[in-house]
């Protein structure tokens, strides 16, 4: 065989559940969706493995030879459930790209093949197909010496010449035998997804053309919601009448056992074809007058068979660049350019990508503004001018209460670059329960709606006692809505500044030497240190001249000896504890901050459940003046 099983296969992964626990195998089909069995998604969120729609929940892929964890979910439309002798396909899909796709091949009875697991290769023969009218229907392999092992379902099936021919989904023993299992052959499942296909551009574009994998699959969900669909009889009664208008509804197979297939094929085929989608809404008014589920369907054929505002180079330019510069929540940004593109003169997706372009720092914010730019240029319209100065800090200010004990008053300010401060909010005598309750949706608020004079803020900055800094997790606060989670600290560049430096004048000059002294200190000449202590670790920049006992409180220790910059973290992996200090040898003091949410959000990203908190006082940036 040309082909050999190679540590570090790009296109192989693990499927696992949110447990770490791996349920099963997978393979790119392109460098961001994947193909497994539905029953190893099923088995990964814990639920029933004949469920008909693709379920939602954490699902992480890990790839072959790797530790590297990327999130993942189901495609909408990318759904064959598993049944008694068909089925079981999922299509999921990646933030990220993760590598070159294998080439797809054709299945043939007799044909030697191997079942790639991450263990090995396993050689076999292909010993049955499925008929040309059972597209979904499994083949049958027979095995010359071993059986993959259980956790092997989702493996690829590989000919001679390294291309994928299926995917196994189960060892089959009708006979108590392990000698045989059943695979889909790829040449008839890849047909029954809505995998992405080239596109052409420019002057040729048809309507359709450009559509996303996300539309497609809402195309079809809300095709199944039309009731003809669910009806053998009166599907058939509808695709003649459709055969009459447009004849590449010819080539829909009849036979089909299931409704989410009829629909993901009537999808595939009329998507590429002029108007088509557009005539099949005209002909399911005629099958279902007065449909609400038809008007639905309707409306999101008119939204995205519309003409788009970008070419396809452009709109994969922006996801990638989107990607990058935010991993833990990719998908919000690339719902909020797809709700953008079509608004506004200039269009309001500019004017978007111009303000991310303004707060993602380095290489990925220069490349977004080139990109708005150069979109711009082509559309003839002015592109949005670039900020000139640095976006304000906003600042949330905790004072307790001495009248009241357990009690806080709290001021939410903005400060802008040239120190001046505006007055955002008030709440008097909180107790501690109710800061996180009554902060974090009003942060929601300020972010979300960019209530912060002058811009969004750049970096939400918390000013609080000592015995808050640990007990609050204010990186953690949630400023999500609408059911998905949003942690502060992965989303926006977050640091604690403890008010005993403010407060007690025997602290300010060695804050502020220590402060001067790291400024001073290039990157590559620190020699940070971890400290233990009784309730974690801690990472200093600068530890000279300073004292600390095992058995205390490490940040309280270096409150008192006035230690400005502090990373600590409870839990971390000797990998996260490494690359913290690789941060502190190379990251220039004022760009801690955002290195620090960069590591959360990656974190995210991954799945790990590692806190890391910062404790950053600048004593050159003065507090608000209503900080009472």
């Amino acid at each position: 065989m040309a082909w050999a099983l190679r540590d570090g296969e790009p296109w192989l992964v693990r499927i696992e559940g949110d447990d770490g626990r791996p349920a099963g195998c997978g393979f790119l089909v392109t460098p961001v969706l994947l193909l497994t069995c539905a029953h190893v998604v099923t088995g990964a969120l814990g639920v029933s493995e004949y469920s008909e729609n693709g379920p939602r929940g954490p699902l992480w892929v890990v790839r072959h030879g790797t530790r590297d964890r990327l999130a993942t979910q189901v495609v909408p439309g990318g759904w064959v459930p598993l049944r008694e002798s068909s089925g079981d396909l999922a299509l999921l899909s990646l933030d990220l790209p993760l590598g070159t796709p294998p080439r797809i091949g054709t299945a043939r009875i007799g044909d030697p093949v191997r079942v790639l697991t991450p263990d090995a290769g396993l050689p076999g023969v292909v010993d049955a197909l499925p008929g040309v009218d059972e597209p979904d229907s499994w083949g049958r392999l027979a095995f010359r010496a071993a059986t993959p092992e259980p956790g092997s379902s989702g493996s690829p099936v590989v000919d001679d010449e390294g291309a994928v021919v299926g995917l196994f989904t189960a060892v089959d023993s009708p006979s108590g035998l392990r000698d045989t299992g059943r695979f889909l052959p790829l040449s008839t499942a890849m047909e029954r997804i809505p995998v992405p296909s080239p596109r052409p551009t420019g002057p040729q574009r048809r309507p359709n053309d450009g559509l996303t994998l996300r539309e497609r699959g809402e195309l079809v969900e809300a095709l199944l919601a039309v009731p003809v669909m669910h009806d053998p009889s009166a599907f058939e009664l509808l695709t003649r009448e459709l055969r009459h208008e447009d004849p590449v509804v010819a080539g829909l197979r009849g036979g089909m056992p299931s409704s989410r297939l009829r629909a993901l094929e009537l999808v595939r085929l009329l998507m590429d074809h002029p108007d088509g989608l557009r005539l099949l809404v005209e002909v399911l008014r005629a099958f279902e007058p007065g449909s609400s589920a038809v008007e639905a369907f309707a409306t999101l054929v008119d939204k995205v068979a519309a003409p788009s505002l970008l070419l396809a180079h452009e709109r994969g330019t922006l996801h990638r660049l989107l990607a990058r510069a935010e991993p833990a929540d990719t998908r919000v940004l690339l719902e909020r350019a797809r709700g953008l593109e079509g608004r506004g003169t200039p269009p309001a997706l500019l004017d978007f990508v111009a303000g991310l372009a303004d707060t993602v720092p380095g290489e990925v914010g220069a490349e977004l503004d080139t990109w708005r730019r150069s979109v711009a240029t082509r559309l003839g319209v002015e592109p949005p001018r670039a900020r000139t100065t640095e976006p304000p800090v906003l600042v949330i200010g905790v004072d307790p209460v001495a009248q009241v004990p357990g009690t806080y008053d709290v001021t939410v300010s903005a400060r802008a670059t040239d120190g001046t401060t505006t007055s955002l909010a008030t709440h008097d005598r909180l107790s501690r329960e109710e800061l996180r309750t009554v902060i974090a949706p009003e942060l929601h608020r300020l972010l979300a709606q960019q209530a912060v004079p002058s811009g969004p803020a750049g970096r939400v900055e918390f000013i609080l006692p000592f015995r808050l800094l640990d007990d609050l997790q204010v990186e953690e606060w949630d400023i999500g809505d609408g059911g998905v989670r949003r942690p502060l600290g992965a989303h926006h560049t977050v640091v604690v500044r403890a008010a005993e430096l403010q407060d007690r004048e025997s602290l300010r000059w060695r804050w502020q030497e220590r402060w001067s002294r790291l400024k001073e200190t290039p990157p590559a000449e620190r020699e940070p240190v971890w400290l233990d202590g009784a309730d974690g670790r801690v990472l200093l920049l600068d530890a000279e001249e300073t004292t600390f006992r095992s058995s205390g409180d490490p940040v309280a220790a270096c409150l008192l000896q006035g230690i400005p910059v502090v990373i600590w973290s409870k839990g971390a992996s000797p990998e996260t504890e490494e690359e913290l200090t690789d941060l502190a040898r190379t990251v220039p003091l004022e760009g801690i901050p955002e290195a620090v949410r960069s590591l959360r959000s990656r974190q995210r990203t991954t799945g790990a459940r590692e806190r890391v908190g910062l404790l950053f006082a600048d004593p050159e940036h003065s507090l608000p003046d209503g900080r009472r």
